[in-house]
């Protein structure tokens, strides 16, 4: 999980593509002054795949050598030659045998983590490694306190108190009999309070009335932390950290919303957002090889620290990341020896255009414009969903079903002519309902239980 920047892959981190960020008017002012609308399209014009975008030739050598010096190697000449990589057995004989389970989730919310909290809490994990782009080493105490249960002492009570809630609401009937909740939990700040002191363990800036920072309570972090506490885990992290060649704010936040407006007409629009794809594919690719540089160096960290892990025949490591990762991540480790498998958060993940197109860069294939235009029509669709109050998704899959359900209603030229109309200034609520009904579509929800309503049907 991403903790600073989700991309909803992600991302990747939080890979955001939940548009929410950009809420406003669906104009050009979203974007400061509207530029021309562009080149003038018939109603014939084809709709023609955009260039291929221009990027600087990567340099190979130099990032193979950065990210091996990551891991703590120092990078040859020898080290590059094709030559055939020996295998997990001949670098460490007196090693366990590794395998590694992939959970992939969202990660925007608790309940698209909460297949985390169901794998870990069955047992049979030795390691848990988390997804951070900004790793906090004060964050990784927190989840290891969780999981041995003793450090930092609050969190026993602070899940206790969640026991409770989740305990009154499950068993709750109406009635005067109704059970009730201890004590400490009916307390109303009981959560507030905790939340505090979680945040100023992960460096949370403490102030008057307070700790500022980012919420704990109904986001992945705490399923994370349920899912590890009192499993023994060890835990660890084999992200970004700072003095690596790759960060994440090389990218930036901006780089992960898709672009809205930009001059040269819809044409550039669309070559813009395959670019700025492609540079956010490249920088994950590089992230990625960091990840796996690190394994290694990592293990025998833990193994100094936690001797009788080295000592099992075989070792299982859970690996939470964002689900954009899914088919790019676990290939690295399995060149180097490591036995691979993967969860879901859903069986039936769904990624919504953006990510598609995101994903269809990193297997070297270009997506079709229609893709790259329903990824734009994507957010669109968010901003207008946040405007209409419809602000409590608890499941991204559900948000990222009604973008490909609605946005796939719409072809490329369509798309093109709602573009139009928004960097003219004309594009706002009402006239997406006129578009919708001369669509035959259903007016968009102004709340998640109508988006819930609509998607099943």
């Amino acid at each position: 999980m991403d903790h600073e920047a989700k991309d909803h892959d992600g991302a990747d981190s939080g890979e955001a593509d939940s548009g929410f960020e950009q809420a406003g008017e669906l104009t050009g002012k979203l974007d400061g002054d509207r530029p021309e609308v562009g080149e003038d399209r018939g109603p014939d014009a084809p709709a023609e795949l955009p260039p291929e975008p221009h990027r600087e030739p990567a340099r190979v050598e130099e990032i193979r050598g950065q990210i091996e010096q990551a891991a703590g190697n120092e990078p040859t000449a020898e080290a590059h030659e094709a030559e055939p990589r020996s295998t997990w057995a001949e670098r460490h004989p007196d090693w366990p045998r590794v395998t590694m389970e992939f959970f992939f989730s969202p990660h925007s919310t608790a309940e698209d983590q909460e297949g985390l909290v169901q794998l870990l809490q069955q047992g049979g994990a030795d390691i848990y490694l988390y997804e951070s782009t900004i790793f906090s080493e004060s964050y990784n105490k927190v989840l290891q306190g969780a999981a041995n249960m003793r450090r930092p002492k609050f969190l026993k009570r602070w899940f206790k108190g969640q026991k409770a809630i989740d305990d009154y609401i499950e068993n709750t009937t109406i009635g005067d009999d109704e059970p009730q909740p201890t004590a400490e939990a009916q307390n109303p700040n009981f959560f507030k309070k905790w939340n505090d002191r979680l945040r100023a363990a992960m460096g949370g800036k403490v102030e008057e009335g307070g700790v500022k920072g980012k919420p704990i309570i109904g986001t992945p972090i705490e399923s994370e932390m349920r899912a590890v506490y009192g499993t023994g885990v060890v835990v660890d992290c084999i992200d970004l950290r700072p003095g690596d060649p790759v960060q994440h704010d090389q990218i930036g936040a901006e780089a992960y919303k898709t672009p809205m407006i930009v001059e040269g007409g819809f044409g550039a629009l669309l070559r813009e957002i395959e670019e700025q794809y492609g540079n956010m594919i490249e920088h994950q690719n590089r992230r990625e090889e960091v990840m796996a540089g690190r394994l290694e160096k990592t293990l025998a960290k833990i193994f100094e620290q936690h001797p009788e892990l080295k000592d099992k025949p075989d070792l299982k490591i859970v690996f939470s990341m964002g689900a954009a990762h899914a088919e790019t991540l676990p290939p690295r480790f399995q060149e180097l020896g490591v036995e691979t498998t993967q969860t879901f958060s859903r069986t039936d993940h769904i990624y919504n255009y953006a990510t598609q197109a995101r994903m269809e860069l990193g297997s070297g294939k270009r997506p079709e414009a229609e893709t790259l235009a329903r990824a734009f029509f994507e957010q669109i669709l968010e901003i207008e969903l946040k405007n209409r109050g419809c602000k409590d998704i608890r499941r991204y899959d559900d948000l990222a079903l009604y973008d490909r359900q609605t946005a796939g209603a719409f072809s490329k030229d369509e798309i093109a002519a709602i573009y139009d109309q928004n960097i003219a200034g004309e594009l706002n609520g009402a006239k997406l309902d006129e578009i919708f009904k001369q669509k035959g579509l259903p007016l968009m929800p102004s709340s998640y239980a109508e988006m819930q309503e609509m998607i099943a049907a």
